[in-house]
């Protein structure tokens, strides 16, 4: 099969941009601790203006690969205007109940437009997320 063949069947591209990301990511791993916070008390979120639509973030995404499970990122649909010109775009959108601050989506970004953030009721100290509670009593 050629690679044009490949690139007109979508569940084939599919798999190729899923193969693909995972490449990516691996060879990213190592920046993985050291740039962004993970776990229960962070979130991903994305800057919408950076998001270009790629859909890397979600091929990396633990959640949306499973059928299991609800997806925690989702795309929309944008309508961009500029002068003389329209067009349409898609962005990444976080299902806040559904990420688990695996920080897979900020690593895979190619723009850097996903950031992790503290949950409500939570703070990031020395890279690792902790209760308020927690780090007053620190």
């Amino acid at each position: 099969m050629t690679e044009q063949e490949a690139l007109a069947d979508p569940s084939l591209a599919r798999h190729r941009s899923r193969q693909t990301a995972k490449m990516s990511f691996t060879e990213m791993r190592r920046n993985f601790v050291i740039k962004f916070p993970r776990g229960k008390g962070v979130i991903a979120y994305v800057y919408e203006d950076i998001c270009m639509g790629c859909i890397h973030c979600a091929d990396n995404c633990p959640e949306n690969v499973r059928p299991d499970l609800e997806d925690a990122i989702v795309f929309t649909d944008r309508t961009s205007y500029l002068p003389d010109l329209t067009f349409e775009t898609r962005n990444a959108f976080i299902v806040d109940e559904n990420c688990i601050g695996c920080a897979k989506c900020a690593v895979i970004c190619p723009v850097e437009a996903i950031v992790m953030i503290p949950r409500p009721g939570w703070e990031v100290l020395d890279d690792k997320p902790v209760t308020v509670e927690e780090s007053q009593g620190a």
